[in-house]
C-alpha cells in the first residue's frame, strides 16, 4: 500500500503547494516571528514547536516550510494507514478497507484550502491522530502516553488542552479504580497548560510584525481572539450568499459526525471512543468562540483523526458486541 500512501500524500501536497507557492515568504514571516517574539498576533506566541521545526529544517532546505509540509503529510498518512491496519488486523480486516480512510484527510485538506497555513497545523495533525489512536487502543487505566503527548503538544498549540479534556470525559463515562486520580491529574494538566500558554504569551511576546497590531493590546489579557459575533455574521452571510461554502460544509459535517459517532459508540459500550468523539465535538464548538469558522485551514488538522475515528466506529458496526479497544493495547 506504499504507492497508495504516496499518491494520497502527493495529491494533498499538490493542492497545498498550488495554494501557497506564490506567498511562501509571507507564511514564513508569519510563523517564524514566533521565535523572535514578533508573530502576527499574541495568540501565536506560545506555538513554538512548529516554527522550531521549520528553523531546524532551514539548515538543510531552502524552503523549510515546504519541506515540513511534505514530511508532515507523508508521515501523517503513513501513521493513519498503519493505525487502521493494526485496528483492522485485530478483527481480521485487511486490504482496501484499511486504505480507504486516507481519502478523508485528503478531502478535508482540499476543501479546507486557505491563504494561510502554519507549521503548527501539521504538528496538530499528528497530535490529534495520536490522541485518536491512544483513545482507540490504550487501556483505560493507563495514562502515561497521554501525559507524554500533552507535554509535547502544549509547546505547539493551546488545543493540547483537549487531551486532558478527553481524560476527564473518559473518566466520567467509565468506572475504573483510577478514575479519580485521572480526574485530578487531568485538571492539573489543564492548569499547567494554561500557565504555560499565558506565560509564553506575556513573557516572550515583544510586538506584532503587523504595524497595525503593534503590541496587540486588544488581546493582552487572554491572548485568544473572541470571534462569536464575527462567526455569527459570517454564518448569516453564508446562508444569504453561500460565501466560504467549503468551510461551512466542513464545520457542519464534522460537528454532526462527532456528535453522532459519540452517541453510536456510547451505545456500543465503546466508551473511550465515545469520549474521543465528544472531545472532538468540544473542539468544534470551541472554534465558534475562539476561531474564524470561514478559515478552512483550521479543519485540516482534524482530517486524519476523524478518519481513524470513523474507521473505529465502522469496526464496531461490523462486530457490535465486541469492545474493540480491549483487543489492541499499548504499554502505558
Amino acid at each position: 500500500m506504499s504507492g497508495w500512501i504516496l499518491l494520497v500524500s502527493y495529491l494533498e501536497f499538490y493542492w497545498w503547494w498550488r495554494e501557497h507557492k506564490p506567498h511562501m515568504h509571507v507564511l514564513m514571516d508569519a510563523s517564524q516571528g514566533v521565535l523572535t517574539g514578533t508573530p502576527h498576533w499574541r495568540a501565536y506566541q506560545n506555538r513554538l514547536l512548529g516554527p522550531a521545526l521549520v528553523h531546524a529544517l532551514g539548515w538543510f532546505s531552502a524552503l523549510p516550510l515546504k519541506t515540513l509540509a511534505i514530511i508532515g503529510l507523508l508521515s501523517s498518512n503513513t501513521m493513519l494507514y498503519v493505525m487502521c491496519a493494526r485496528l483492522g488486523a485485530a478483527q481480521g480486516i485487511t486490504g482496501w478497507p484499511v486504505a480507504v480512510p486516507l481519502l478523508l484527510p485528503w478531502a478535508v485538506w482540499r476543501l479546507g484550502s486557505h491563504f494561510w497555513s502554519y507549521p503548527w497545523d501539521f504538528v496538530e495533525t499528528h497530535v490529534l491522530l495520536m490522541l485518536a489512536y491512544l483513545a482507540c487502543t490504550l487501556p483505560t487505566a493507563r495514562i502515561g502516553w497521554l501525559v507524554a503527548l500533552f507535554a509535547v503538544a502544549i509547546t505547539s498549540r493551546e488545543s493540547a488542552l483537549f487531551i486532558p479534556l478527553f481524560i476527564i470525559i473518559r473518566a466520567v463515562l467509565t468506572d475504573f479504580p483510577e478514575r479519580w486520580r485521572h480526574l485530578v491529574l487531568a485538571l492539573a494538566m489543564m492548569v499547567a497548560g494554561v500557565v504555560f500558554v499565558q506565560a509564553t504569551r506575556h513573557l516572550l511576546f515583544v510586538h506584532s510584525s503587523l504595524p497595525e497590531v503593534g503590541l496587540d493590546h486588544a488581546h493582552a489579557a487572554l491572548g485568544n481572539h473572541l470571534t462569536f459575533d464575527i462567526n455569527q455574521a459570517d454564518w448569516i452571510n453564508f446562508l444569504a450568499t453561500g460565501a466560504h461554502r467549503n468551510a461551512f460544509i466542513l464545520v457542519i459535517v464534522l460537528t454532526v459526525f462527532y456528535a453522532g459517532a459519540g452517541w453510536q459508540l456510547w451505545r456500543r459500550n465503546a466508551l473511550s471512543g465515545a469520549a474521543l468523539a465528544w472531545t472532538m465535538l468540544a473542539y468544534m464548538l470551541a472554534i465558534v468562540r475562539f476561531a474564524h469558522i470561514k478559515e478552512g485551514r483550521i479543519y485540516q488538522p482534524v482530517g486524519a483523526c476523524t478518519a481513524l475515528l470513523a474507521f473505529y466506529l465502522w469496526l464496531h458496526t461490523q462486530n457490535p458486541r465486541q469492545n474493540h479497544a480491549s483487543k489492541t493495547t499499548l504499554p502505558g
